[in-house]
């Protein structure tokens, strides 16, 4: 539900601006994560509720939790999934429309957006779907549990994401980053690099060289 928010997100920045000068950072976070914690702090409780003492194979979110949630988790996941590819879906269209007036200024959000949507498909979508359909085939308990839990595999995916976009390909999600984590020494000394390093590139490119 994460990335459904993330999703959201965008299309505030798009169509309603005013918010993030109206809130402070504080409460529109606290507002976007309002719902998903709504959601998870439910499951917890109904699986909390329909605790058993049946013997777990494998411990991950889609075996541990008793079958009916596990069913619930799994077909929930996988709606609000499809809610967030379609709408993936929907942005890109937007921004193809738009690039065809403003090429420049939106091909590279273009193409993030196009590696978000495949790795995001074939990550964790795939994961959630996966879950749902064996949950929903009547199969043998051992294949069951083994085939439910190896699809985790498809989640793991899901966690490189963020390093393909925050620490790879986008410089301005990388400085966002390490300015967000200049708590810490390692990247506040990374962050002091890049500025030293852009300072000098100007003054090169401006002809200030000693």
């Amino acid at each position: 539900m994460i990335m459904l928010m993330l999703v959201i997100d965008i299309y505030i920045i798009m169509y309603f601006p005013t918010i993030y000068q109206t809130l402070s950072n504080t409460k529109y976070t606290i507002l976007l994560l309002l719902i998903p914690s709504i959601y998870g702090l439910f499951t917890w409780t109904y699986g909390f509720l329909q605790l058993n003492n049946d013997m777990l194979q494998f411990c991950n979110p889609p075996v541990a939790l008793p079958p009916k949630v596990s069913r619930f988790w799994s077909l929930s996941n996988v709606i609000f999934n499809t809610i967030t590819l379609l709408l993936f879906v929907i942005l890109m269209i937007i921004f193809h429309l738009q690039g065809k007036r403003q090429k420049k200024n939106t091909t590279k959000l273009m193409n993030r957006l196009k590696v978000s949507v495949i790795i995001f498909t074939l990550s964790w979508y795939m994961c959630t779907l996966g879950v749902d359909i064996i949950t929903a085939l009547d199969l043998d308990e051992e294949l069951f549990g083994f085939l439910q839990a190896n699809m985790i595999f498809f989640a793991l995916l899901c966690y490189t994401q963020p390093f393909y976009v925050v620490l790879w390909r986008s410089v301005e999600y990388r400085d966002a980053f390490f300015e967000l984590w200049s708590c810490f020494e390692f990247c506040k000394r990374a962050r002091s690099k890049k500025v030293s390093a852009t300072i000098a590139i100007g003054y090169t490119s401006t002809g200030f060289t000693r």
